[in-house]
């Protein structure tokens, strides 16, 4: 694509010579430090030393290992398009800033290829603002996070700078993926709880526009990034509370990459990353797994000075076939398909494939029958705890699907007939026990999370909680004073 813009190309190829006889001050020294690489038509006098745009033959694996020629050229070309990039972003803010906007910035939400690319483009954001990226996870319908711990999007937190905050604004399980009622979960647990990240925004709502009555759960081929749907949306009263209260404390940090000005201009570092993509589809890791970012915090530092890197001690942090966080609130249980179980003062509960299970939480177990499920119980007050709250609220979902939805089974991928409204909810079975405290009621609630005539049967504590059999998602705990 860049050599269809031939005048922007000279333009951008006369600022490289500009910029490398700064560096070298001659044509002579350039070619002492370039060698070979340097054609007998790239004269700095003309202005015609071609720049590569391609960032990718600046990775670790495009950069040539020996040192000088061409390695020197491929780090200088970096360097420059870094210079440029910040001179872009530099001009901007300040244009911003001059209107009188004092809020958040950020350089891009888009990240390059890895390694030098990665920390230079990571090094442009982190002079702007706060961190912010963009994933996506899943397009086949039985795909999961839960098999990989910090995998798919929430690897994405492995570009979280020291001192920054740091923000996903677009992430969402790609329809029609079934297994979607685990992100918003891992999201507000790992992300907002565990990592202390900033913000986070699901990819997309269009409620304002919306028919509720002829909602789809997703259709091709813009409707794959759905929000509006029970599955997201639908525990978002639940995991709200969480959030705000801050029942998940943030982690301690557990590595520190570090990144200097030399590693930047040598292309050397004490580490190595691995950045997968496919389109909007991206996982990170290396080094520093993703499944750090189970245990704890995990960040990125840019120095002044050359200074070690700091790895996980992960050992530390497994129990068996599972992660344990270091605040120990969060487990992710790697055993068969998977399950993350929280377990704070104010909201416990699970996600995953857990079915046959006993979840012995603080305040609570849990014996799921259904295979795949999320289910959440929380305090509802605004500084409530489940140990005092008067009532506590729960919030159960599987996987949901248009009414006659088909896809192709020998791909899992293909849809066949992407069916009709309305959405259909996969019913939930579980039963919650509540050692420590007598319940008075359990109220069923509708789908608007409004008090229904209904209740469930409880005794010494115990309830099932049956979403097909009360037709809602939604459950109010009423505790006796």
């Amino acid at each position: 694509a860049y050599d269809d813009f031939p005048t922007y190309r000279k333009q951008l190829d006369a600022r490289f010579a500009q910029w490398l006889e700064k560096k070298y001050g001659t044509q002579e020294k350039l070619a002492a430090a370039w060698g070979q690489a340097l054609t007998s038509s790239e004269r700095l006098a003309e202005g015609t030393v071609k720049v590569e745009a391609n960032p990718w033959g600046m990775t670790e694996a495009g950069l040539p290992r020996e040192p000088g020629g061409p390695r020197t050229r491929r780090l200088d070309n970096a360097a420059f398009l870094h210079e440029v990039q910040n001179v872009f972003y530099n001009r901007f803010v300040k244009a911003i800033r001059e209107t009188g906007y004092q809020g958040p910035l950020i350089g891009s939400p888009w990240q390059a290829p890895g390694m030098l690319p990665h920390y230079y483009n990571l090094r442009s954001d982190d002079q702007v603002g706060y961190i912010d990226r963009h994933n996506y996870f899943g397009e086949a319908l039985h795909d999961t996070l839960l098999k990989t711990p910090g995998g798919g999007y929430l690897s994405s937190g492995l570009q979280q700078v020291a001192g920054k905050p740091f923000g996903v604004s677009e992430w969402i399980h790609v329809y029609p993926c079934l297994n979607s009622a685990e992100g918003p979960v891992l999201m507000a647990a790992y992300g907002m709880g565990l990592q202390g990240w900033g913000a986070s925004y699901e990819f997309q709502s269009t409620s304002a526009r919306i028919n509720w009555e002829q909602a789809l759960a997703g259709n091709l081929p813009y409707g794959v990034w759905n929000a509006d749907v029970p599955t997201q949306m639908g525990q978002y009263p639940i995991l709200a509370r969480m959030v705000y209260r801050g029942d998940v404390s943030t982690g301690p940090v557990i590595s520190t990459r570090q990144v200097s000005p030399q590693n930047l201009a040598t292309g050397e570092f004490d580490f190595t990353d691995k950045i997968q993509q496919q389109g909007d589809v991206k996982a990170f890791t290396g080094t520093v797994p993703a499944e750090s970012l189970a245990a704890g915090r995990v960040l990125v530092e840019f120095v002044a000075g050359q200074s070690r890197s700091t790895f996980p001690e992960m050992a530390k942090y497994r129990k068996g076939t599972a992660i344990v966080s270091a605040t120990g609130q969060l487990t992710w249980e790697t055993a068969g398909e998977g399950w993350v179980t929280i377990d704070t003062a104010g909201t416990q509960g699970y996600v995953g494939f857990a079915a046959g299970q006993t979840l012995k939480l603080g305040d609570l177990h849990i014996q799921p029958t259904s295979h795949y499920a999320a289910v959440l119980v929380t305090a509802n007050t605004a500084k409530g705890t489940l140990a005092r709250d008067e009532t506590a609220l729960i919030s159960a979902v599987a996987r949901n699907a248009n009414t006659g939805f088909r896809v192709l089974t020998l791909d899992g991928k293909t849809i066949v007939d992407n069916g009709k409204a309305p959405i259909l909810l996969e019913p939930v079975r579980a039963e919650v026990t509540f050692a420590r405290r007598k319940i008075a009621r359990v109220q069923v609630l509708d789908q608007d999370g409004q008090r229904t005539n209904r209740t469930v049967p409880v005794q010494q504590g115990r309830f099932t909680i049956d979403t097909g059999r009360d037709q809602t998602m939604y459950y109010e705990v009423v505790f006796q004073k």
